[in-house]
């Protein structure tokens, strides 16, 4: 059944979102490697990790984002708040046999984007410890301005923080989206918020 791996939101609002932009797809390596976008990432992850990206993402010498590891399945309103980086996804772990693996997400500064003027967050978020061990923590329902996801089983608002999974009953036929590249989106996302 399609649904949203977030929401839990069924037909017909769900859409395939993409974890490295279409934007970039067809892009050249050639141009990637001159406009120094491989050694910047380079610089922050290093070069085992970018060699993997680049495995990843680079199908005779073109970025190719149009793949099933660089796709997931988002209802539109999610969507969109992942295009605009409202909101990132942290990966936490996936198995060996590569049939689930755990995202936590995590609501991201809401700045002005458009007419509308809409303050930017500037409260820490946790993002690499255990939010809810912290007894004066309280989870971030939306980034303002009533933008808020429900999920839609438990009828609750998706807080940050929360962690859920995603499972495949066939990774060669139907693979879960890749660690790597969820990673990279994660960091980059928090960059551009």
């Amino acid at each position: 059944m399609a649904q949203c791996v977030l929401t839990k939101r069924g037909l017909p609002t769900i859409q395939t979102a993409h974890i490295v932009p279409n934007k970039v797809n067809r892009t050249s390596n050639d141009y990637l490697i001159k406009e120094n976008c491989w050694a910047w990432l380079d610089t922050f992850w290093g070069e085992d990790r970018v060699v993997k990206l680049k495995a990843q993402l680079l199908t005779g010498g073109m970025v190719g984002t149009e793949q099933v590891a660089n796709l997931i399945t988002l209802d539109m309103q999610a969507h969109e708040y992942w295009d605009r980086t409202h909101f990132a996804f942290r990966p936490l772990w996936i198995n060996e046999s590569k049939t689930e693996m755990h995202l936590a997400f995590h609501w991201l500064p809401f700045v002005k984007d458009g007419p509308f003027e809409i303050p930017k967050r500037t409260e820490c978020v946790p993002t690499e410890v255990h939010i809810f061990d912290d007894p004066y923590y309280r989870p971030i329902m939306g980034p303002g301005k009533n933008n808020i996801l429900f999920h839609t089983q438990t009828l609750k608002p998706i807080l940050s923080g929360y962690v859920f999974r995603i499972t495949t009953d066939n990774p060669k036929a139907r693979p879960l989206p890749s660690m790597e590249l969820l990673q990279l989106k994660w960091h980059l996302s928090r960059i551009a918020a």
